[in-house]
C-alpha cells in the first residue's frame, strides 16, 4: 500500500491561530478536517464518480499521482484521529454537527469512505478509457462504418467485454500506463486482503456497522484488480 503522507492534511502551521498551542491546536485542526476538508473532499470525489467527462490516459495518470496519498495509512490515521477528537468533544461543535448530519443521510464521513471514493473514481476512469478504446476500434472497422451501431456502453457492457476480451488501452504519445496499472493491481489486491481480514474480525464480534464501508471497498477492490 502507498505510504506517503497527505501533504494537505499536514497543515498545522497554516491553521494554527496566534497564541494557540498543544491540545488547542489538535482540536482546531480536527474541527477543520471534519467541518471543511472531509465534506469538500466528499463532494469533489462524488462529482468525479458521476462525471461524464471524456477521460484520457494522462488524466488517469494525474489522478493516480494526486490521489494515492489519500490511500496512505498515515493519512487514514490523521482522519481517524480528527474524527475521534471531534466526537469526544463534550461541546456540540459545528464540526460534530456536520458529522452527524452526514451520518443521518447515510453518508458517514470517514477514512474508509475516502478510500472507497478514490478507488471508485479510478474504476470509473479506467472504464471510460476502455469504452473510448472500444469506440475507436469500432470506428476503424469497415463493417461498422457501413452498418453503424450504438457506441454507448453501460459500465456492465464494458465490464463484460473486459472479462471476455483483453483490452489494451492505446496511450501512445501520452503516458505509459504499464507501471501505473501494475501498481494499481498490487494496491487493489492489498486492499481486498486487508478489508477481508477486517471484515472477518468485525463479523466475529457481531459488528456489521455500515460506517466502515468494508464490503464496498472489498467489492471495488476486486473490480479494480480485474480491470488492472
Amino acid at each position: 500500500m502507498v505510504r506517503r503522507p497527505l501533504a494537505s492534511l499536514n497543515y498545522t502551521a497554516k491553521l494554527r491561530p496566534p497564541g494557540f498551542n498543544g491540545s488547542h491546536d489538535i482540536n482546531f485542526i480536527a474541527e477543520k478536517v471534519c467541518e471543511f476538508v472531509l465534506p469538500s473532499l466528499n463532494g469533489l470525489l462524488a462529482a468525479l464518480e458521476t462525471s461524464t467527462l471524456e477521460f484520457h490516459p494522462r488524466d488517469f495518470a494525474d489522478f493516480v499521482s494526486h490521489s494515492n496519498p489519500f490511500l496512505s495509512s498515515e493519512t487514514s490515521e490523521h482522519i481517524r484521529r480528527a474524527i475521534s477528537v471531534v466526537k469526544q468533544d463534550s461541546n456540540n461543535s459545528y464540526a460534530r454537527r456536520v458529522l452527524s448530519q452526514y451520518a443521518t443521510e447515510s453518508t458517514v464521513l470517514s477514512s474508509n469512505r475516502v478510500v472507497l471514493q478514490v478507488l471508485t473514481v479510478k474504476r470509473n476512469m479506467i472504464g471510460c478509457l476502455i469504452n473510448a478504446h472500444l469506440h475507436k476500434a469500432k470506428s476503424a472497422d469497415p463493417l461498422e462504418k457501413e452498418h453503424p451501431t450504438s457506441v454507448h456502453q453501460t459500465f456492465d457492457d464494458v465490464w463484460s467485454t473486459l472479462l471476455t476480451t483483453p483490452v489494451k488501452i492505446d496511450a501512445t504519445g501520452q503516458v505509459d500506463l504499464t507501471k501505473i496499472m501494475r501498481t494499481e493491481y498490487i494496491m487493489s489486491l492489498q486492499f481486498f486482503a486487508d478489508m477481508r481480514s477486517f471484515a472477518n474480525e468485525l463479523l466475529a464480534q457481531g459488528n456489521v456497522s455500515y460506517e466502515f464501508y468494508y464490503s464496498e471497498i472489498m467489492g471495488i477492490s476486486l473490480v479494480s484488480t480485474c480491470k488492472s
